[in-house]
């Protein structure tokens, strides 16, 4: 899910927000928008993120594009999803903390049962 921001826009939040791994059109399909024009600040929308999956460090596991919040650090998301923060940052090509930006997608390797817990996390927010 995503939040609506000020000035926000499907083209922008498409491309700059989820890096290109998303449509506009696709979100505006995915949340039955009649106007890609008209959202609303606040407004929650449905990402409909392309998945993957892969071996990484030995595992199967599926690419999860995470929206990283202000203030996040790699070891942080990496706590709350199983992996290190070597594998976090080698999948992303950075190197430190300082190349992480709030609002933009990091990729996260979830394990399968932490894909079940985000999905049921996912299903039980939007009640």
């Amino acid at each position: 899910m995503y939040t609506v921001q000020p000035d926000d826009g499907l083209y922008y939040i498409a491309n700059d927000v989820f890096m290109g791994l998303v449509t506009h059109p696709r979100i505006q399909q995915v949340n039955r928008i009649e106007n890609a024009d008209v959202i609303k600040v606040g407004q929650k929308l449905w990402i409909p993120l392309p998945c993957s999956c892969e071996d990484v460090d030995g595992q199967r596991v599926v690419h999860y594009a995470h929206l990283v919040e202000d203030g996040s650090s790699v070891e942080e998301i990496a706590g709350k999803f199983g992996t290190t923060t070597d594998t976090l940052l080698r999948l992303n090509g950075i190197a430190n903390d300082s190349q992480l930006y709030a609002e933009t997608a990091f990729d996260v390797p979830l394990k399968g049962h932490l894909v079940l817990l985000l999905a049921f996390d996912l299903v039980t927010r939007k009640k």
